[in-house]
């Protein structure tokens, strides 16, 4: 399907095909067209091809969709990045395919607004929590929606304060390819080498931030799924989740570094050296092991920085650590008298 303003949806998908279903029907919902939809279903033990193929028998036909079916299990990360060469819109949206969206204008919404601010390259709407009242943030700008310039966003507010679910975001692709955004992903080779599962990390965000504003609005448009057997919650996750978010990062550094865009750099710096200090450890043995000293220098400027940026971040918190016990106490009965 060819179309100035396609969006194409791209939904890495394993297993949970309960929640597929309730991805796919949430963007029959959606009021915009046309729209592009591709599947890609990493090998689950039970084909999701039925799931889809009812999808396709209510579908219109200016929604335009593709299935595939790896022949081996890639991991979320590689079966994400798997789809990004066979998508063919101008306007992207990652959707988990435990996540579905509740807001039908929210595709229709975003495109206005990107016409409205012609310097919007990012849509950011807010997320809820499955079966909790949390949000993924909450903003106390001005306005709603609030245009942010990117460069402010990706220093202040991206890793921190206002960090989005995948399904709420709407990206302008065609600049991500111009900027070589594929490239900086790491690859399959690299990621056996270091013995790491990676991750996307945002990088595509960050990517658009430095070059344009981003739009931010408190309105829930999507629900981020919480299933029990998300990959997310497994053990291998949580045992390699740093190193495989610290790679992307770092590859970003040296990318902004590269193109003179300094203000980038500086963001992302400051991102690595945020990197817990017990993680430190792992991360340290990895890069002796392969002799990367300029990762090595970079760990040794976080366990000097790394005390201070979160005393920047939380002061009282952060001194509150140094007060013993007894007396928190006697404060905390104070405070009730």
């Amino acid at each position: 399907m060819c179309s100035e303003n396609l969006v194409s949806i791209l939904i890495p998908a394993y297993n949970n095909p309960e929640y597929t279903k309730k991805t796919l029907s949430s963007i029959l919902l959606q009021s915009y067209r046309p729209i592009e939809v591709v599947l890609i279903d990493d090998n689950s033990p039970i084909s999701l091809k039925p799931v889809f193929d009812e999808f396709l028998e209510n579908k219109d036909e200016l929604i335009s969709a593709k299935f595939f079916r790896n022949e081996k299990n890639l991991n979320p990360f590689f079966n994400l990045r798997s789809g990004f060469k066979r998508i063919s819109g101008k306007y992207l949206i990652i959707m988990p395919h435990d996540d579905w969206f509740v807001d039908n204008s929210f595709i229709k919404t975003s495109l206005d607004y990107m016409a409205r601010f012609p310097h919007c390259l990012v849509v950011i709407g807010n997320s809820k929590i499955e079966n909790s009242n949390s949000r993924m943030f909450r903003h106390k700008f001005t306005t709603d929606p609030f245009e942010l310039d990117g460069k402010t966003y990706l220093k202040k507010y991206l890793f921190k304060k206002l960090h989005p679910a995948y399904s709420g975001v709407l990206m302008n692709f065609e600049q991500l390819k111009k900027l070589n955004y594929a490239n900086l992903l790491i690859s399959e080779h690299e990621a056996n080498f270091y013995e790491i599962t990676p991750d996307e990390a945002f990088v595509s965000i960050a990517l658009l931030s430095e070059k344009g504003s981003v739009l931010i609005s408190n309105e829930i448009v999507s629900v981020r799924g919480n299933p029990e057997n998300s990959y997310s919650k497994s053990d291998e996750w949580l045992k390699l989740w740093t190193l495989g978010v610290f790679f992307p990062y770092y590859h970003l550094l040296i990318h902004f570094l590269k193109t003179r865009a300094y203000k980038g750099a500086l963001s992302i710096f400051i991102t690595i050296i945020r990197v817990k200090p017990e993680t430190l450890s792992q991360i340290y043995q990895q890069f002796k092991k392969n002799g990367f000293h300029f990762y090595i220098l970079l760990l040794c400027i976080n366990t000097v920085c790394n005390p201070v940026i979160r005393f920047m971040d939380h002061p009282y918190y952060t001194l509150s650590l140094l007060i013993p016990k007894n007396v928190k106490r006697m404060l905390r009965s104070v405070k009730r008298l």
